[in-house]
């Protein structure tokens, strides 16, 4: 299902609200005409899962009457899920909208999340390979509109050949074959001329031995191909007999709905200029043709014919997230230290003989909160003393107990933190307890290391989450309701330096582990 007036949110929410208003009503659909088929619903990105999820909560809220269909205890309940999390989840039926696609400015990029990193064409065949009896794809965008020249991923490869079949069926298949590799000097020689048109190329389009020895780029849909030029090259000295090479196989390439300028090689060497000429009046006149065929309403081209039917709809689902983070099991919630010392009110803090009683209490707290921020651990000590605030004097004290400990060994100093000094103790992710404010961290008072461990396990989960995401949800998860610029500015100091050394790769605005 094409959704011609969808638009991506690039740089804001990073959703396609008409998309996710189409996957609504195909739901509905689907269980007025199909109740007893199992139902998914997959997209490629958290965001385009929280935009359809919350139209769908609306629906049901709406739709009393087909609650029915969503209850817990059925065997093969529906789903909403992301790319990633629809591994071993099989249905009847999925929906599987794309999400990405134009901007409001019309611009539309090569970058299309988990499919952008390494493997992300084992991503969508996973995904498209969920569904028992039917796939719906619901898309804003077609696979003319890719631009080939930018596409140098194979999965966004694979999502181009997969959307150009979802919309001409098995017309699609025979040129599906993805590009090559020039196999004959004249190849190169006449890409390059065709270059010079100031038109994009690309050598031995299709696959088996129905490949097209070039094929030239429509400007405006660089997703398809104006016109294919076949040199006599390999393909055409490897074919059997005449009658293959020069009647059979371009009848059946003209079948399939491409336009053929054929050059032999002993007139571009004899009569360069004129078979130059040819070449240049041929593709100009392949452009008027299918510019005056095409239908004023519509910008698509094809590079076979365009099949009047519907186009496949693939339906999936993405998983439940609201805009609240679901808090993984790695997480543990923060432990506060509330020491108290006898006779705290004989004894001054600051005295000589209150550094045993502080060293104690310093003891406790770094066994609690442990790694803790040098001033958290003040404060602790500070109320253990009834004192509210503390004062240059009580600092003083504190520090005189830390570098005590330290050099004892019975605790470890880390910048501004205070550590257990025991080798084997690990570093756990802390989210604040939503009934003590004490356990409310700001961004300084956090470890390093306990936000570098979180955004490692939070990508190991996702196989790969856009960076943004990654630093939006890392915030809600240390309990910030808003990501303001000092807390993004931290957190992406701690990204950037986990990608310098390696511990994350970042490619094309998408985070993942190394392999």
């Amino acid at each position: 299902m094409h959704v011609p007036d969808g638009v991506y949110d690039r740089g804001g929410r990073r959703d396609n609200i008409r998309e996710a208003e189409k996957v609504v009503g195909l739901v509905e659909e689907h269980l007025h005409r199909f109740p007893n088929q199992s139902l998914g619903v997959v997209t490629f990105n958290l965001a385009q899962a929280d935009t359809i999820e919350n139209h769908f909560e609306q629906f049901r809220r709406q739709n009393p009457d087909l609650e029915r269909y969503f209850a817990p205890d059925r065997f093969e309940k529906f789903f909403v899920k992301n790319l990633e999390s629809v591994q071993g989840d099989e249905r009847d039926v999925l929906i599987f909208s794309i999400g990405y696609g134009k901007d409001k400015f019309g611009r539309l990029t090569m970058n299309f999340g988990p499919l952008n990193s390494n493997g992300g064409e084992r991503r969508l065949n996973v995904a498209v390979t969920r569904a028992r009896k039917k796939v719906i794809v619901v898309s804003s965008i077609r696979a003319s509109d890719f631009d080939l020249g930018e596409v140098n991923r194979e999965g966004v490869r694979v999502l181009h050949r997969y959307l150009d079949f979802a919309e001409r069926g098995q017309d699609a298949l025979a040129l599906q074959g993805g590009q090559g590799e020039f196999e004959s000097p004249l190849e190169q020689a006449v890409a390059a001329r065709i270059r010079s048109f100031g038109f994009g190329v690309v050598p031995q389009v299709g696959c088996s031995t129905f490949r097209v020895d070039l094929g030239v780029v429509d400007p405006s849909n660089p997703g398809r191909f104006v016109i294919g030029v076949e040199c006599d090259g390999a393909s055409y000295h490897s074919s059997a007999t005449a009658r293959d090479r020069d009647r059979i196989r371009q009848q059946i390439l003209e079948k399939l709905g491409w336009k053929i300028h054929r050059i032999w090689s002993p007139d571009w060497v004899t009569r360069n200029e004129t078979e130059v000429n040819r070449l240049k009046s041929a593709i100009e006149m392949a452009l008027k043709d299918r510019t005056r065929n095409s239908p004023v309403s519509s910008s698509r081209t094809s590079n076979g014919p365009v099949s009047s039917e519907p186009p496949v709809v693939v339906e999936k689902e993405i998983p439940n997230t609201d805009d609240h983070l679901v808090i993984p099991s790695w997480v543990t919630t923060y432990q506060v230290c509330r020491p108290s010392v006898l006779y705290a009110n004989r004894l001054q803090f600051h005295d000589p003989d209150a550094l045993p009683s502080l060293k104690r209490t310093l003891s406790q707290v770094i066994d609690v909160e442990g790694p803790v921020h040098k001033d958290v651990a003040a404060t602790r000590l500070a109320r253990a003393w009834d004192l509210d605030r503390v004062g240059e004097r009580m600092m003083n004290a504190v520090k005189s107990a830390w570098r005590s400990l330290s050099r004892e060994k019975l605790l470890r100093i880390q910048g501004e933190f205070l550590w257990p000094s025991a080798e084997s103790f690990q570093i756990v992710v802390r989210q604040p307890n939503p009934k003590d404010d004490q356990s409310r961290r700001s961004i300084e008072e956090i470890p390093p290391e306990e936000v570098a461990l979180a955004m490692r396990n939070l990508v190991r989960d996702s196989l790969s989450i856009e960076r943004d995401k990654l630093l939006l949800l890392i915030a809600r998860l240390f309990g910030f309701e808003r990501a303001g610029n000092h807390i993004q500015k931290t957190l992406a100091n701690t990204f950037d330096e986990l990608v310098e050394t390696g511990q994350l790769i970042l490619l094309e605005d998408l985070v993942s582990l190394p392999n």
